[in-house]
This record gives C-alpha cells, structure tokens and sequence, in this order.
C-alpha cells in the first residue's frame, strides 16, 4: 500500500489507495489523462494490470496492452464496443446486444462502471462473473473488478481473473 503519490509526493487517502491507478492522488491522475506528456496507452500500459477506459455508456474508448492480452484481441477490435463485447460475454450475443438482455441488469460491470460514471464513486475489487463465449459453449469466469472515474472516462481495472465460478454459483454486489 502506497502512501504518497508516485507524481507529486502528496499524502494519500488510505481509503483510496489500491484503486485503479494505485499509488497516483485523483489530480494527478486526471491530469495525466487530459494533459499527458508521454502517449495515453504508454502511461496505462505501464500500469501493469488490465485497463479498460470506457464512456457513459459502458463502451471501451482505450484498452491497455494487458487488457488486450487478457482479452485476445487487438485494439481496433475492442475500441467503440460495449464492455460485454469486448470480453465476449455470452448475453452480448443475444436480445439486442450487451446491456439489453434481462441478465444485463444484474451484470456487475456494467452495474459498476454505470454507477461509477453516474455519482463519481470509486469501487475497489468487486467480484464479478460473466459467461465469456469461447466457440460454440459458454464458460463461467470471475474476477475482481475495480472501477475510477477520470475527467469523462471511467478506468476499469480487472484483477485476479478464475475460470469458474466459486461454490454459490454467483457474485457479490458491489461495494466502496
């Protein structure tokens, strides 16, 4: 746990470090994101860890190097998607697209990141599961999600990735 940011050196909030960019205050990470000196994708790339950007509607804008890794797939494939798209969620392919089904409702991310975009409020590891489309069969996968809004844009940031689902079969909600 950081307790200065890497940038300035001011202290951080205890209860804020370990989100999204971990170990960099709020306005210094806006900054970065609006004015950056160095490429957008360089500074989220060195982040380390899986970075979505998306818009108010839950649809990727940036997608770093390890999410794209994670993912599979290049950037021109994910950029413009919807979140569920891009990580090709089972009920992305059904009853209009992703965010459009009954099962979209309950989707964490997308409840998160909606959430996060809307009030400001940052969320730390939330468990999340979806069904990813892998060929013809649909594959349980859970993870830990992390969401921070910046300037527009809301970074998610996804962690400790399983491929299944634990024993009740479902996730928590999220929490602060």
């Amino acid at each position: 746990m950081k307790e200065h940011c890497s940038i300035c050196k001011a202290a951080l909030d205890p209860a804020r470090t370990g989100l999204v960019a971990d170990g960099i205050c709020p306005s210094c990470l806006k900054e970065l994101l609006t004015h950056a000196r160095k490429p957008l994708q360089v500074f989220l790339d060195n982040l380390g860890v899986p970075i979505l950007l998306l818009d108010d509607d839950a649809r990727v804008k940036l997608a770093n190097r390890q999410a794209l890794e994670f993912l599979r797939k290049d950037p021109a494939s994910v950029r413009g998607r919807y979140a569920g798209d891009a990580i090709e969620c089972s009920y992305a392919h059904k009853g209009g697209g992703c965010g459009k089904t009954m099962h979209c409702r309950a989707c964490t991310i997308r409840r998160t990141v909606l959430d996060t975009y809307a009030s400001g409020k940052p969320f730390f590891r939330v468990p999340a599961y979806t069904d990813i489309a892998v060929f013809a069969e649909s594959k349980p996968m859970r993870f830990l999600i992390s969401t921070e809004k910046v300037g527009e844009l809301v970074m998610l940031r996804i962690d400790d990735v399983r491929d299944h689902v634990g024993p009740a079969g479902t996730a928590g909600t999220p929490v602060s």
